[in-house]
């Protein structure tokens, strides 16, 4: 029976060429090409492309070996043909070029090689009079290192070429593997926000949230409304931002007699004026001006009401109070929760 082919059935040169296959011509068509068992079935391109649910420019690419398919496309061939999975995979293992010789010695080592001598990668290229980029690509396994190039290494480093193949194949250690996340992106996690519900509550862009959970310290007036968002207190948010905080806002440092100063730095780092902090607490600013000046201590309702404002422990204020005798229980026990 004569065979025709149409012009959509010519070999793709360029495709044939880059896999060393010589295209398969309608005339050299036997029972064991792809091709031949297309036609033996009585199927043309399109009835088969259809059977399979691919283009038919992917058939003729198969038939010429141009493209190889898939496992699952490899048996849905074999069954639309009437041919066994293991023919139908011959066929296609013909056209598939052998794995070439790797030459040159891998240099996945040599960064650290490179880094033990004090040397840059510029630097090592200019010894050995190559691109810079060169040495990089063989740091990170991209190329291999060639017999003229062993050799320049091996008087670069002063090492035999034994010696250096040894180190060149060792991989360098990788370095410390960085946090999925700061500690203060840790905070907005544990209050199960998003950067994009953060920055919403705080009035702020979401680049400005993300640089500070990128090191950049934010501003202290910030720093009040991230312990508040957060649950936590201004100490809590400025040490996981990186900002140096006074002892002052840590109560384990608070001592009898340190409660004037302990108001003031709470107060300022939280940005509330006095006027502000007096609102909160219900009393005038001269009230406030006396806290921060020694002249009185807040009675317990105000002192409640100042450690709600700054979210520190209940009683923990108590520490910081002018008292006779030795420090009140209730004050030692809120000190313990927090350390």
């Amino acid at each position: 029976m004569a065979l025709t082919t149409s012009s959509e059935d010519q070999p793709i040169g360029l495709r044939a060429q880059s896999l060393n296959v010589a295209p398969l011509a309608v005339a050299e068509l036997t029972p064991t090409t792809l091709q031949g068992w297309r036609i033996a079935q009585g199927l043309d391109v399109a009835s088969l492309a259809n059977q399979l649910g691919v283009g038919r420019s992917t058939i003729y690419r198969w038939e010429r070996r141009c493209r190889f398919p898939g496992p699952a496309h490899l048996r849905a061939l074999a069954r639309a043909l009437d041919v066994s999975a293991l023919d139908v995979s011959a066929f296609f293992d013909a056209a598939r070029l052998p794995n070439p010789r790797l030459e040159g010695v891998p240099a996945v080592g040599l960064r650290a090689l490179r880094k033990a001598h004090g040397m840059t990668g510029p630097a090592l290229a200019r010894m050995l009079d190559i691109p810079s980029h060169r040495v990089y690509n063989w740091e990170r396994g991209a190329s291999r290192i060639t017999g003229p190039e062993l050799s320049g290494l091996t008087k670069v480093f002063a090492l035999t070429t034994e010696d250096l193949r040894h180190c060149l194949v060792q991989p360098s250690p990788r370095p410390a593997r960085k946090p999925n996340f700061a500690p203060p992106a840790r905070l907005r996690r544990s209050r199960g926000l998003s950067q994009v519900q953060a920055a919403r509550a705080l009035g702020v862009a979401r680049s400005s949230l993300r640089h500070w959970e990128q090191g950049a310290p934010p501003p202290l007036g910030q720093l009040r409304h991230l312990a508040l968002l957060y649950g936590v207190s201004v100490a809590t948010v400025a040490t996981a931002s990186g900002v140096r905080a006074p002892v002052e806002l840590r109560p384990q440092s608070w001592a009898a007699g340190d409660l004037p100063r302990v108001l003031y730095v709470l107060r300022n780092w939280s940005q509330i004026s006095q006027a502000e902090l007096a609102d909160l607490c219900a009393v005038s600013v001269a009230t406030i001006r006396n806290w921060e000046r020694g002249r009185h201590q807040p009675v317990a309702r105000h002192r409640h009401r100042l450690e709600t404002v700054f979210r520190i422990p209940p009683d923990s204020l108590l520490c910081a109070y002018v008292a006779h005798g030795s420090r009140p229980a209730v004050a030692l026990n809120a000190l313990e929760a927090v350390t």
